[in-house]
């Protein structure tokens, strides 16, 4: 028998290579990605979502204020005086000025009083035989600046036409431009004209570095806090923004080498006949990415500080468990080699301390058993024989070092990451020590089996983890069923020590049972390795052997398969199905007859 050696060095240096290759590298590694690459990420969302909000603001107002224009366009549109006039004939200029003054002056006069922006109304015409000033009415003719426009207008009756422009004072103007309309007959040419300053006062307000762009649907730039691209065509910026459908859109581009965050917004005045403007505002990148470096040094000094004490704590917990455990696994190792006259230290209230006194009981227990058990050959029934050998077998099993000191290391590592479920393992195994070494009787209700069993699988799933996974669905009516005790266990251990841990990836272990009549089938299967054809026929040889001839490999299955012909008689049956690669299905089929009690 092969002795364990743990050196309390080399398990707390396990435990510290563990907490660093687990813990803190993958922590460090995590805390240095935040700092560089989610911060940068995170403030960079969080500077698109706020430019974002911040250019829908500007694009409300300006689209506001480009419609107010249009409102007054609309209201020139259907002005019946001003139709009126248009449509009059009259029979000398004479005739035409009084009407002039009459319908058309007061009216443009009143919609310049209302709309203070506005620089000029002016209304070109083509008629003949009108009174035209020049100011409020002027000639439509080819060779004029707003005969292409009228042209324009005339293809499309519904839109309007904004061009940038400066007036007589030198002053900068953008004038909206709509074709009027009588009846199918055109009137002529709106021209309504506003200060770009008016637009300006809606964009001004930004950062020093910051930049904005008003774009006319005509892809002009009518606005923008920098004054010399105003007029300017949009092929003229020093970058070319990618169109999208979308009304609002951002990415980052590179400015004469300098990274800037690009925000658009497009938006229209005229839902039926769209009219696209589009606002454009740039960001230096670095301006945005400022606070990175201003926090950096701080986060990189809360790292390292709480790096430095969660390794101080880690030595001072890992020396600790190390000696302690150190202290069990030598017991451990005197128990192995035969001598279970030892006892571990358990002072204490933790749950090293109370696996500490469990194991002491357990090792007093095991001896107690081992002498009955030598006994019970000499003076007891066949089935009382069996039944202590099952048992003393199965606490043979749960008391291997191996089993042990392993899953004490599992239980020591998950220490650290969740403490709680640390702590439930280790009652779970102090519980099943307790419950074998309390146990007098030969035969259980099967729910009690199954309650062991339970606590078995929890155990194990929290050393194989992910790799195993367990059902267990037996009907109500068969929970009461006697049965000699450690029927199933030793069969879900072979499951998963000899078929789910073998194979690669994860395996499933069932346990299931149904009720026919008078008939019991018990199936435990699982989907692991399996056994090949000679070692399945040398298993069911090794079951039909005399019992002193039995093969110590198969002993526990041997054990079973004696104790259920025992007990329910020789029309019972124990199968066992197997194709090599495709897990193993073991059957018990046994006759209730009056077996079935209730509590």
């Amino acid at each position: 028998m092969r002795r364990i050696i743990p050196q309390w060095k080399k398990l707390r240096t396990r435990l510290l290579f563990s907490f660093f290759v687990f813990l803190l590298l993958p922590y460090a590694v995590l805390g240095l990605y935040q700092i560089t690459v989610i911060s940068r990420s995170v403030i960079m969302e969080q500077s698109i979502e706020t430019e974002k909000a911040d250019i829908l603001q500007i694009s409300f107002h300006v689209g506001e204020y480009i419609n107010s224009i249009k409102a007054v366009g609309k209201d020139i549109y259907f002005d019946e005086d001003i139709r009126q006039y248009f449509t009059n004939t009259y029979a000398d200029i004479s005739e035409s000025m009084n009407s002039y003054k009459e319908l058309v002056q007061p009216r443009l006069s009143q919609y310049l009083n209302i709309k203070p922006d506005i620089t000029g109304i002016t209304i070109i015409t083509p008629k003949d035989g009108i009174y035209k000033n020049g100011t409020e009415i002027s000639e439509l003719s080819q060779g004029t600046d707003e005969w292409g426009i009228y042209i324009k207008t005339t293809e499309n009756p519904y839109t309007c036409y904004w061009l940038f422009d400066t007036d007589s004072s030198g002053q900068q103007i953008i004038s909206m431009y709509r074709l009027l309309y009588s009846n199918h007959y055109i009137l002529g040419l709106l021209k309504i004209s506003f200060k770009t300053e008016k637009l300006l006062d809606l964009i001004r307000e930004q950062q020093l570095d910051n930049e904005v762009f008003v774009i006319s649907p005509e892809n002009i730039i009518v606005s923008s806090t920098q004054a010399d691209m105003i007029g300017e065509p949009e092929s003229s910026m020093e970058f070319n923004v990618m169109r999208s459908s979308n009304m609002i859109d951002s990415q980052v581009l590179a400015v004469n080498g300098v990274k800037k965050l690009t925000v658009t917004s497009m938006f229209s005045s005229n839902n039926i006949f769209p009219e696209h403007w589009l606002i454009i505002k740039t960001i230096p990148e670095e301006g945005i990415l400022s606070v990175i470096n201003q926090t950096r040094d701080f986060q990189i000094i809360i790292f390292l500080s709480a790096s430095m004490l969660v390794i101080i704590s880690m030595i001072i917990i890992s020396n600790n468990l190390s000696n302690r455990v150190t202290k069990i696994v030598n017991v451990m190792n005197k128990v192995q080699e035969g001598d279970f006259n030892v006892s571990v230290d358990s002072q204490g209230n933790d749950e090293i301390a109370f696996l500490s006194g469990s194991f002491n009981n357990m090792v007093k227990r095991l001896n107690e058993l081992i002498n009955e058990v030598y006994h019970l050959r000499l003076m007891q029934k066949e089935i009382q024989l069996k039944n202590r050998e099952a048992e003393l077998y199965a606490l043979q099993r749960q008391i291997n070092p191996h089993f042990l000191f392993n899953t004490l290391e599992a239980v020591l590592a998950g220490i650290k990451e969740n403490p709680d479920e640390a702590s439930e393992i280790i009652q779970l195994l102090a519980k099943g020590f307790r419950n074998m070494i309390k146990r007098n009787d030969d035969v259980i209700c099967l729910k009690e089996e199954l309650a062991y069993i339970k606590d078995y699988l929890t155990v194990i799933k929290y050393r194989m983890k992910e790799k195993l996974d367990w059902y267990i669905d037996i009907p109500d009516e068969l929970l009461n069923v006697k049965i000699p005790v450690f029927t199933i266990q030793p069969l879900v251990e072979n499951a998963i020590y000899h078929g789910i841990s073998m194979k690669k990836g994860n395996g499933t272990l069932r346990i299931t049972a149904k009720h026919i009549e008078n008939t019991m089938t018990v199936l435990i299967e699982d989907d692991g390795i399996g056994i090949s054809s000679e070692t399945l026929l040398d298993i069911q040889a090794s079951l039909e052997k005399n019992p002193e001839q039995t093969d110590e490999r198969h002993i526990g299955l041997r054990n079973v398969y004696d104790r259920i012909r025992l007990f329910y008689g020789e029309d019972s049956s124990f199968k066992i199905h197997s194709n090599y690669g495709n897990g193993v299905q073991i059957s018990i089929n046994v006759i209730l007859k009056d077996i079935i009690n209730s509590d």
